[in-house]
């Protein structure tokens, strides 16, 4: 582990500091969840603030004394306040592919006939866009993102699946928006080219810190937000709980759900409740599944992240 964790000690102080200042009081649940040893993810939310991640590190310091590294966006680890703190407790970082989106050329719209087809007006596909890259639309549209699976012309390309995924009712609201949009002289709708990160080294990483018996908190929402309820969960802690495992044949990872609940969530001196959920086992059926790879691979992750996904909410409460 990084040298930089020779001050969490001093970075548990100083939060505690700031959290009893900022709440009248942090009321932590099922601590008796929380493994002695071994490898441990903490799997939290709703994820309302990055600056209150370390709700949960608190109560796992003042209980265990272990420590508990996070996953932390890289642009964040870039804020005057959230960087040097993150490099104290020795965070991972992670790029995001989203914070590196830029403007893409032009206007799309979809072919007539086949959704995954992608016209382009104006376009230029060929120097901007190639396969494993994504495509995002405008937040009127739900910021909905597609891998290009190949750039036919500087006008058209295709996706390896529609925009909305299994949304049926997705497709028709985007060609009324290109309608919409064509009205008012727009040939179509405006797009972001969002660039493929290989994550490989952030994966060992995890691996490493799984390996050597450590403790990992991720927010799978993948973003902050204000909604009471929680938003459908990345692959990304599914694919680190059953990659640490294939890696190390023997490895057995933990997931401890914890689910992070505010009264007047806005209000200075409110209070928070922090509850630990029975931690989880990872079958090594789906280990196995994993390692072969494939349609096994998916299955396994798709299976885990549901399981995951369930035993969140049997912690996550809507406080008011």
């Amino acid at each position: 582990m990084s040298n930089t964790v020779d001050f969490y000690d001093a970075a548990m102080v100083l939060w505690r500091t700031v959290t009893n200042i900022f709440f009248r009081e942090i009321r932590p649940r099922g601590t008796f969840n929380i493994p002695r040893e071994g490898p441990v993810i903490f799997v939290a939310g709703p994820h309302h603030n990055q600056f209150l991640d370390m709700l949960i590190s608190l109560p796992v310091y003042r209980e265990t004394g272990r420590k508990v590294r996070f996953m932390v966006a890289a642009k964040s680890m870039q804020h005057r306040y959230i960087g040097p703190l993150g490099r104290m407790l020795a965070s991972i970082p992670v790029v995001r592919a989203q914070d590196e989106a830029k403007s893409g050329t032009g206007y799309l719209s979809l072919s007539n006939d086949d959704p995954c087809l992608i016209i382009g007006h104006g376009t230029k596909f060929l120097s901007e866009l190639s396969p494993k890259m994504q495509i995002m639309l405008p937040k009127t549209l739900g910021s909905s993102m597609a891998e290009v699976a190949e750039v036919l012309s500087d006008t058209s390309l295709k996706i390896k699946k529609e925009f909305g995924g299994d949304n049926s009712k997705y497709i028709l609201k985007l060609r009324e928006k290109v309608k919409e949009n064509q009205a008012t002289g727009k040939p179509g709708v405006e797009f972001k080219r969002i660039p493929h990160i290989d994550q490989q080294e952030m994966f060992q990483h995890v691996y490493e810190c799984m390996k050597s018996g450590g403790c990992l908190g991720i927010f799978p929402e993948g973003g902050s937000h204000d909604r009471p309820e929680l938003l459908p969960l990345k692959a990304g802690v599914a694919l680190m709980a059953l990659g640490a495992m294939a890696s190390h044949p023997g490895l057995k990872v933990k997931i401890v759900p914890v689910g992070l609940s505010y009264f007047h969530a806005h209000k200075f001196r409110s209070r928070a409740v922090v509850e630990f959920g029975t931690p989880m086992e990872i079958p090594d059926m789906l280990v196995d599944l994993y390692r072969e790879g494939g349609p096994q691979k998916r299955s396994a992750v798709s299976q885990l992240l549901n399981e995951i996904s369930n035993a969140l909410k049997t912690v996550t409460v809507t406080c008011s």
